[in-house]
């Protein structure tokens, strides 16, 4: 019940509601340390979106093009794992 948003609180319109819900969610709820280590993800998140620096447009993409044949199945085989291709036609 403590964390929960809605008990005891009385709303005068949906925008005091809204406002009520963006300042408890942003305020409140950032600051409390989440799960077993007791982190909390205020601070991290801030530094993921948007503070992070732009990858260099001169470094290389981060995955690799590979060609490969699917199979009867409808699996591609990639250094000993198969992966399931949607859209094959192939049995799963």
């Amino acid at each position: 019940m403590e964390t929960n948003f809605l008990p005891g609180r009385t709303f005068e319109s949906l925008a005091d509601l809204n406002r009520q819900a963006l300042e408890w969610s942003t305020v409140r709820m950032e600051q409390r340390p989440q799960g077993k280590p007791g982190l909390n993800p205020g601070p991290g998140l801030r530094i993921r979106t948007g503070l992070s620096p732009a990858v260099a447009p001169h470094l290389p993409a981060p995955y690799k093009l590979l060609e490969r044949s699917v199979d009867e199945y409808g699996y591609v085989a990639v250094e000993a794992n198969y992966y399931w291709v949607p859209g094959t036609g192939g049995a799963r």
